[in-house]
């Protein structure tokens, strides 16, 4: 995992609002949004942690999203939740 991807999950985990490079994370009510490159790809909206690859997806994305607990495995150019093929538009939750 790289640096970015533990500061990220680190200032998820404290509800701390914070850039690093082209990822940020906010926090509106006390729910927690992370962008990367301002497309918003996870969100703990009261407790329920959802994602979405926004149509990107790249390593970048997921080694985000896996640093937030997401499991997602890629194969042959193939992205994999929970075993199962996801659709880089839609929301999954965690």
């Amino acid at each position: 995992m790289r640096e970015i991807d533990k500061q990220i999950a680190t200032a998820v985990e404290k509800k701390k609002p914070t850039c690093y490079g082209n990822t940020c994370v906010t926090i509106e009510r006390g729910d927690v949004y992370v962008y990367l490159h301002g497309h918003l790809i996870y969100k703990d909206v009261k407790g329920v942690k959802s994602f979405t690859l926004a149509g990107w997806d790249t390593d970048v994305t997921r080694n985000r999203l896996n640093a937030l607990g997401c499991d997602i495995s890629h194969k042959k150019g193939v992205s994999y939740f929970r075993g199962k093929p996801i659709d880089k538009n839609c929301w999954y939750e965690r």
